[in-house]
C-alpha cells in the first residue's frame, strides 16, 4: 500500500479503466461458454452467487493457473466465493471415493448366484448330477453336444435330471430386491461429478432386474421409482412418457394425475400427445397444476377440439380460448387471437345471440381474419395445427359472417368506423336485413349530419346517398323527409341503382324537387333504352317531361322515342300486312288441293 499512498499524496492518478486478463488457450476456450458471466460494469452485469454451472470451469480456470483474483474479476465474485467454491473439489473427490466401492459392488454379480457357464446371473437355476448349479438353458444346450460336467469334465448319465434350485432362486430374488433399493437410495446422494455416467449405470442395472416382473404391481411401482430419477438425467422425455405408460395401464388414474402436476412444462411436453381425452379434460379441470403446464393442457386441448370442430360447437373451443388468454403467459393475446379465428371460421353454427357475450377484442380479431383469408388459414395451423376448413371454403368470408361486423359495430361509440364496420357486413351479405336495417340507420344519421359538419366533402357524401338510396328503393320504402331536401343528387348517387329505382325515385321527388325528379327520371330512361325497353323508357321521358317542360332532354327523348316507335309500328303494319297476304295464298292452295282430291278417283 505504501507507493500507493506516496502516489496519493503527490496528486490522484487518473482512474485506468479495468482490463479483462488474457487467459489461456484452455482457459479462453472454458470462458467462451455462453454462461461466461459479462465484464464487471458491462451491461447486464451484477454480483451473483456463482452457480453450479460456473463450477467446473472455475475449476479449469484454477488448473490453468489463473490467480484466484482474475478469476474473481472474470465472475464478477469476491475471493471468498472463489475459495469456496475451490474447496468444494477435494469434498466431492472424497465422496466419489467413497461411493466408488458401494456403485461397484451394486454393479457386480456375485460369483455364487451366477452360471458357471455363462459367468452371469441365473434367472432358472437348476441342479445338475453333477453337484453344481446351472442356468437351466445353458445346461441343457451344454449336455445337448457333450454329456460331461462343466465344472469336473465327468460324464453325466443321459437323459440329465436337473433339480429346480429354490433356495438359490429365493437369494437371487432377494439380492435382486436388495439392489433395487440401494440403488434408489444411492442414486440422489452421488456426487455431481459422477452423476450422469454412474446413475445411468445404476438406473439401468435397476431397471434389468424390475422389469421381468411386470406387470406386477410391487414392481411397477419400483420401475416408476427408477423412472422418476431417470427424468433429472439426459434422455428425460422417454422417461416420463414410459412413466406415463405406467399409469395408463392402472386403471386407477388418481397417481397419474399426481404425476403430471409434478411436471414442469418442458416436461408435460413431451406426454401431453400421448394422454386421451378424458385425462386431459381432468387435468384442464383440476387447480393443481402450475401456471405454465395449465397453459399447456389448454394448448393441447384446443387442438383436439380444433382437430373435431365439425362435430362438437365452437362455443366450447372459444370459451376454452378465452378463458386461457386470462393467464400471464399470453402476452401476444394469441388466445384471443386463436378465439377470433374460431368464431370467423364457424359463424354459421353459430346464433347471433351467441355473439352478445363476446369480447370486442375477440369480435375485432374475426374482423381482420375475414379480411385476410391467408393469414387466417396461416395462423391456424399454427394455433391448431389445422386449417379448420378455411382452405376448400366456397366462399371467404362466409356469407353469415356480416353479424360479427354488425355485433362489433353495435359495441364501437366511432360513427366513422361503427359506419365503415356496417358497410362492410353489407358488401359480405346484402340480404341480412339486421345489417340492412343498422345501415340504413348509420345512413340517415350520416347524411342529416352533412349539413353541420364543415369537414363533410362531396366525394363523402356521394357514396353515401347512393348506398342510402339503394337501401331504402330496394325495400320500396320512402324517402324520409328530412333526407330528401338534402340530396345532392350527384353523378356517382346514381351509379348502382337499377332503371326501376330511379323512376321510383323520380316519383318521391315530383312534389318538391320536380326539376330533379326530372332529371332523375331522364336517367331512368336512358337506362331502359339501353336495355331495349323502349315502351319503358318512352314512358320514362313522358313522366319527366310532365314534371319538367323545359327539360330538354326529356323533350328530345320523348320525340325520339316517339319517332321511334311510330317507325317500328309502321314495320310492324308492313309486317302484319306481309302475314295476311300469305296466309290468303294459303288459304288458296288448301282449296285447290281439296278440289283436285274429290275428282280424283281412288287407286287400287
Amino acid at each position: 500500500l505504501k507507493p500507493q499512498l506516496c502516489g496519493m499524496t503527490k496528486g490522484k492518478k487518473k482512474k485506468e479503466p479495468p482490463v479483462r486478463p488474457r487467459l489461456s488457450a484452455a482457459a479462453a476456450a472454458a470462458a467462451s461458454s455462453p454462461f461466461y458471466p459479462p465484464e464487471p460494469g458491462s451491461a447486464g452485469s451484477s454480483r451473483a452467487r456463482i452457480g453450479p454451472q460456473d463450477l467446473e470451469r472455475i475449476r479449469r480456470l484454477s488448473r490453468e493457473g489463473v490467480s484466484i483474483d482474475v478469476i474473481s474479476k472474470i465472475w464478477n465474485a469476491t475471493p471468498k466465493e472463489v475459495l469456496e467454491t475451490l474447496e468444494l473439489e477435494p469434498k466431492e473427490s472424497a465422496r466419489e471415493e467413497a461411493c466408488a466401492p458401494l456403485v461397484k459392488r451394486l454393479t457386480t454379480d456375485p460369483a455364487e448366484f451366477c452360471c458357471p457357464i455363462s459367468r452371469q446371473l441365473m434367472w432358472d437355476p437348476v441342479v445338475a448330477q453333477d453337484g453344481y448349479t446351472y442356468e437351466r438353458c445353458n445346461i441343457e444346450r451344454w449336455l445337448g453336444t457333450k454329456p460331461q460336467s462343466p465344472m469336473t469334465g465327468s460324464p453325466l448319465p443321459t437323459p440329465a435330471v436337473l433339480n429346480p434350485n429354490q433356495h438359490v432362486k429365493s437369494a437371487i430374488r432377494s439380492f435382486k430386491e436388495d439392489t433395487v433399493a440401494e440403488i434408489l437410495a444411492l442414486v440422489p446422494q452421488l456426487p455431481s461429478s459422477s452423476v450422469t455416467s454412474v446413475a445411468l449405470e445404476l438406473l439401468s442395472r435397476g431397471e434389468q432386474f424390475v422389469r421381468p416382473d411386470l406387470p406386477d404391481a410391487s414392481a411397477q411401482k419400483k420401475l416408476t421409482s427408477l423412472l422418476r430419477l431417470r427424468m433429472k438425467l439426459p434422455g428425460a422425455a422417454e422417461a416420463i412418457q414410459e412413466i406415463v405408460g405406467l399409469f395408463l395401464e392402472n386403471p386407477h388414474r388418481g397417481g397419474l394425475q399426481k404425476f403430471l402436476c409434478e411436471l414442469d412444462g418442458s416436461q408435460l411436453t413431451y406426454v401431453l400427445p400421448e394422454l386421451d381425452d378424458a385425462t386431459i379434460a381432468i387435468l384442464q379441470k383440476g387447480k393443481k397444476l402450475q401456471p405454465a403446464c395449465k397453459w399447456l393442457v389448454d394448448q393441447e386441448l384446443s387442438r383436439r377440439l380444433a382437430g373435431r370442430l365439425t362435430e362438437e360447437c365452437p362455443l366450447k373451443l372459444m370459451r376454452l380460448l378465452e378463458e386461457s388468454s386470462q393467464s400471464p403467459h399470453d402476452e401476444k393475446g394469441d388466445r384471443l387471437k386463436a378465439a377470433g379465428l374460431v368464431l370467423a371460421s364457424s359463424i354459421d353454427r353459430l346464433d347471433a345471440e351467441d355473439l352478445e357475450e363476446m369480447d370486442v377484442q375477440l369480435l375485432s380479431h374475426a374482423r381482420g381474419y375475414l379480411r385476410d383469408k391467408d393469414t387466417a388459414i396461416m395462423d391456424s395451423e399454427h394455433f391448431f395445427s389445422t386449417d379448420l376448413g378455411m382452405f376448400t371454403a366456397e366462399r371467404w368470408p362466409p356469407q353469415s359472417s356480416g353479424v360479427i361486423l354488425t355485433e362489433l359495430a353495435f359495441r364501437l361509440e366511432d360513427e366513422e368506423e361503427k359506419f365503415q364496420l356496417l358497410v362492410e357486413a353489407h358488401e359480405i351479405d346484402g340480404a341480412d336485413s339486421q345489417v340492412r336495417a343498422a345501415l340504413i340507420q348509420q345512413l340517415h344519421g350520416k347524411i342529416s349530419r352533412f349539413d353541420s359538419q364543415a369537414e363533410s366533402t362531396r366525394e363523402q357524401r356521394g357514396p353515401a346517398e347512393g348506398l342510402f338510396l339503394k337501401l331504402i328503393l330496394e325495400e320500396r320504402q320512402q324517402i324520409p323527409n328530412d333526407i330528401l331536401p338534402k340530396l345532392t343528387l350527384e353523378k356517382g348517387v346514381f351509379q348502382h341503382l337499377s332503371p326501376d329505382e330511379l323512376l321510383l325515385l323520380a316519383d318521391q321527388l315530383s312534389n318538391e324537387r320536380h326539376r330533379d325528379g326530372a332529371r332523375v327520371a331522364v336517367k331512368a330512361a336512358k337506362a331502359y333504352g339501353a336495355k331495349g325497353k323502349d315502351m319503358e323508357a318512352q314512358y320514362a321521358y313522358l313522366h319527366a317531361f310532365r314534371l319538367d317542360r323545359f327539360n330538354e332532354d326529356a323533350a328530345e327523348g320523348l320525340v325520339r322515342t316517339s319517332l321511334a316507335m311510330k317507325k317500328q309500328a309502321e314495320e310492324l303494319k308492313s309486317k302484319c300486312e306481309d302475314l295476311e297476304r300469305r296466309c290468303h295464298e294459303l288459304d288458296a292452295r288448301l282449296m285447290e288441293g281439296a278440289v283436285t282430291a274429290e275428282h280424283t278417283p281412288p287407286r287400287h
